[in-house]
């Protein structure tokens, strides 16, 4: 058996199990239940906005900066998002402090074929420690 370190490594260079302890990841799939909502913020970000009907229920999804190569998002149209969860505060019109939840999409990919597949692959490597392009999400 290997020791441990705080690092998330092994001393024999084997990534350690991320188990649940930190761990902020999400792949959700479903139908936009109706039109985005693009924003374009002060900085000149683009923030894209969505709800998902999942098989859980609705799931609010932003998706900051969307790639000019992002697919075209309609009401209906099915999607699979990877991202993670973020929830955050803010002071509604009445003065009171309120919060809300959604997913922040790090990528989103549309239709249910080989796209979808290797999102869904990308994200077990992600937490698997082996897609270094997933890190940054």
């Amino acid at each position: 058996m290997s020791a441990k370190s705080t690092s998330g490594s092994s001393r024999d260079g084997q990534r350690d199990d991320p188990g649940v302890e930190g761990l902020n990841v999400v792949v959700v799939g479903g139908e936009l239940c109706g039109e985005p909502m693009r924003h374009e913020l002060d900085d000149g970000t683009t923030r894209l906005a969505f709800d998902l009907r999942a098989p859980s229920g609705d799931v609010p999804v932003t998706w900051f900066g969307p790639s000019t190569k992002a697919p075209s998002l309609r009401s209906g149209t099915t999607v699979t998002v990877f991202g993670r969860v973020r929830r955050h505060f803010y002071r509604g019109p009445s003065g009171a402090v309120v919060s809300r939840t959604d997913v922040v999409a790090a990528k989103v990919v549309s239709g249910r074929g080989k796209r979808r597949r290797d999102l869904i692959d990308a994200a077990v490597d992600h937490l698997d420690g082996s897609d270094p392009a997933m890190r940054a999400a």
